[in-house]
């Protein structure tokens, strides 16, 4: 292109120098060579025009491809820190995605569970520890609503994340053997632009809780016989006296140890004790109640805590008869062994209102029990043992008082003040045991207490009525009062029994009053009702008994289709000298407008 340009440059210098010749040569030719020369010098003139014009125009693009290549260059330049950038940003990405698949795959494999839920719970990513979890394949995942699955997320949950944004804490879950595995959890509120996201984090501390529980187990419990320890029995204790403790309930802490345990150890070997302080162990666990409390102390001391006895009689009941299931043979070894245990109890909170003093004086009780070999077991308070004692006594012969024929019936005569005749009779019973007479009061309790009141109500019924008929039979009309306690007046035992005494007494029904305290109807007042108008209907006559004792007495005989209300000793015994009779007075009245008979005891 170069050469050519030269060309025309030199051609334009020729052209000129044809012009100068053409005007030379007109000066110089003539006629034909003149012509032929002017038409050579035109041709040359435009042959070189045209070569002048080509190359103006060569010039021109040649500037315009000089500045295109310019640009082109430019273009390439750019081109290539475009492919620069590319090739960094291609790299940049393979490494994040190297980074990325290396992540996944570390998370896939993690043993912490990690799931991502869009805005409808539905899972977008998760591990393979959520799947196992969740027991489900990843895509069945994406299609479920995992709160309403509830198995790890619910709706009360979920409702604390949206709230605060994020939840944190323990859950429980069974896992495919059926196990219950423990995880501690992370649940995270998330925005993407608008949309909402929840991301989950848990992980499983099943073994660390067992952990505890083995350290709790060896903190709290005797790893020789797996009962409580001393210091689980302290603090239990504690707690118990300062939240239940109340002066209505009877508590009591009795200490156990085995008599000559040394001897045992010395004899046969630390090993053969251990196996008797084990049976002694499992016995306790047989005799003990589900409210009650063991726990070794240390050697061969035991304690047991029992809790809300219904009184002490009970409660002395329960621990005579442990008493005696302790100190029957045990099996160690393949060979029986006789043990003796001693016992030695203090009641909450009469003989202590603190763990110390309660434990100290359980402590020297046991003592007193060791020193009197002839006693089991000895109570701290001298006088409740003494008492326990005899109520135990009583207790025992009331049993075969029956068929010792021990008990006898007087009758106590009821009086029309005004005729001074008599209008009926109450039958009292009467013990007497070994040429002397036992108080109702000592024996009735225990009775009732030990349900022996259901076969002595019987035997005291069927005698009254034998005696009410004999004088039936004789021409004497008089009605007997037979006292029935709370546990025979019930449905249907007492229709069945009436029944069956006036069926072989063959005693008419009006002739048999039946009276019933005040406080059996307070406890079952509906019961009572319709219990007392099946009983009216038989011809029975009913009267209640202590009337005045309760806090609704006004109400019963309006409730009630009773034929009587004897008043209480307590209004009677001090008329005139201490009392003006006013309460007497107003009852008296007030079962005169029901049309009421009244009986005033004593």
């Amino acid at each position: 292109m170069k050469k050519i340009l030269k060309k025309c440059h030199l051609m334009e210098v020729l052209m000129v120098l044809m012009v100068a010749l053409g005007f030379i040569l007109q000066f110089q030719f003539t006629g034909r060579a003149h012509l032929f020369l002017i038409f050579i010098a035109t041709v040359l003139f435009t042959v070189m025009g045209v070569l002048f014009f080509i190359s103006r125009q060569l010039t021109e693009k040649e500037k315009e491809l000089t500045a295109s290549n310019t640009e082109l260059s430019s273009t390439n330049q750019q081109l290539v820190a475009a492919e620069q950038s590319l090739s960094i940003e291609m790299q940049e990405r393979k490494t994040a995605q190297k980074e990325l698949e290396m992540i996944l795959s570390l998370l896939s494999d993690a043993e912490e569970i990690v799931f991502i839920l869009d805005e409808d719970y539905r899972c977008i990513y998760s591990n393979q520890s959520f799947r196992d979890m969740m027991q489900m394949p990843e895509a069945e995942l994406a299609r479920r609503n995992l709160v309403q699955e509830g198995k790890i997320l619910n709706q009360e949950l979920m409702k604390d994340v949206l709230k605060e944004g994020y939840w944190t804490g323990e859950q429980e879950y069974p896992n495919r053997e059926g196990e219950i595995t423990v995880v501690f959890m992370r649940v995270n509120h998330l925005m993407y632009g608008s949309e909402s996201y929840f991301t989950g984090i848990l992980t499983d501390i099943t073994r660390y809780r067992q952990r505890e529980k083995e350290l709790d187990y060896f903190k709290y419990f005797d790893p020789l016989t797996g009962l409580h320890n001393s210091r689980f029995l302290r603090e239990h204790l504690e707690k118990f006296i300062h939240e239940h403790i109340s002066h209505n309930e009877a508590h009591a802490l009795i200490l156990l140890n085995i008599d000559d345990f040394r001897m045992i150890n010395e004899v046969k070997g630390y090993a053969y004790g251990n196996q008797v302080l084990t049976a002694v162990a499992a016995r306790l666990e047989t005799l003990a109640k589900e409210s009650d409390t063991l726990a070794r102390l240390g050697n061969d001391e035991f304690a047991l805590w029992k809790s809300g006895a219904a009184g002490y009689q009970t409660l002395y009941q329960e621990i005579q008869e442990l008493s005696g299931k302790l100190n029957e043979t045990y099996r160690v070894d393949g060979e029986d062994l006789y043990l003796s245990i001693r016992m030695g109890i203090s009641i909450c909170p009469s003989d202590g209102s603190d763990y110390t003093d309660i434990f100290d004086a359980a402590v020297s009780a046991l003592n007193r029990a060791k020193a009197h070999h002839s006693a089991g077991y000895q109570f701290y308070n001298k006088q409740l043992n003494q008492e326990l004692v005899h109520n135990y006594l009583i207790q025992n012969r009331l049993r075969d008082a029956l068929d010792r024929e021990e008990f006898m019936l007087h009758y106590q005569p009821k009086v029309d003040m005004q005729t001074q005749q008599i209008v009926g009779m109450e039958a009292l019973i009467r013990w007497e045991r070994e040429g002397e007479m036992v108080a109702p009061k000592d024996f009735i309790p225990l009775a009732e207490s030990t349900q022996l009141i259901v076969p002595i109500g019987e035997w005291v019924l069927r005698q009254a009525c034998r005696f009410a008929y004999e004088l039936y039979a004789g021409g004497k009309e008089i009605p007997v009062a037979v006292n029935l306690s709370r546990i025979q007046f019930r449905h249907p035992y007492i229709v069945k029994l009436l029944d069956q005494v006036l069926q072989e007494t063959k005693l008419p029904p009006r002739l048999l009053q039946l009276e019933i305290t005040e406080s059996i109807l307070m406890d079952h007042a509906d019961e009572c009702r319709w219990l007392i108008e099946e009983l009216k209907e038989k011809g029975f006559f009913i009267s209640i008994d202590d009337f005045g004792t309760g806090y609704s007495s006004l109400s019963y005989l309006k409730k009630f289709a009773v034929d009587q209300v004897k008043i209480d000793r307590a209004f009677i015994k001090d008329i005139p000298e201490k009392d003006s009779g006013v309460i007497a007075k107003v009852i008296i009245e007030l079962a005169d407008s029901f049309g009421l008979d009244v009986i005033a005891e004593g």
